[in-house]
């Protein structure tokens, strides 16, 4: 390597490896991914019969795992699919049924951004008291105890939103020096 080539060989070495980590990932959110992505190349090639097998298995995996973001990109695709099916009987009904779909998976992953919305923010109020001691960000701490995701009748729709729930009352727990508490949600 001579003069600048350093930076160079250093991108293309990072490139290159970032490339392998995700190629190699071997997680089902990674395959979901994937799988996305080959369904997108199919369609684009015109080859419906081999997209819709793969959608309707990673629809199926999307749900069981609760991967609402890569959901709703696959009944994206699907709702693209399913006019390009010439001889799909109950076209209609499978679109609007797909559509509806798509709506709920909306409201989960509105839901789940509102859990993570709380759950930062209570992540900064614990770390803001670890760092001050002090009763530092009563207000913070207020306007999270208003939300209406924190009540208890609130039904949450997914293993997910109950999970960022137990982590937010933890934080809560924490934050107010109820370390007992705050344990038996960990």
């Amino acid at each position: 390597l001579y003069g600048g080539q350093n930076s160079v060989a250093k991108n293309y070495l990072f490139r290159f490896l970032t490339r392998s980590l995700i190629y190699h990932d071997s997680s089902p959110e990674a395959e979901l991914r994937r799988h996305r992505d080959e369904v997108r190349v199919l369609l684009a090639k015109g080859l419906y019969g081999q997209a819709r097998k793969i959608l309707k298995k990673s629809i199926k995996q999307a749900e069981e795992l609760e991967e609402f973001v890569l959901l709703h990109d696959l009944l994206d695709q699907k709702m693209s699919l399913l006019p390009r099916l010439q001889n799909e009987k109950g076209l209609s009904s499978k679109l609007k049924k797909t559509y509806d779909q798509k709506i709920e998976v909306a409201k989960q992953i509105e839901e789940m951004n509102a859990y993570s919305y709380l759950h930062q923010c209570t992540n900064i109020l614990v770390h803001k008291r670890s760092r001050t001691e002090k009763e530092d960000g009563e207000e913070e701490l207020r306007e999270i105890l208003e939300s209406d995701l924190l009540h208890k009748d609130t039904k949450r729709n997914s293993h997910r939103a109950e999970i960022a729930y137990l982590s937010i009352l933890r934080n809560l727990s924490s934050y107010k020096g109820e370390i007992d508490r705050a344990k038996n949600f960990a």
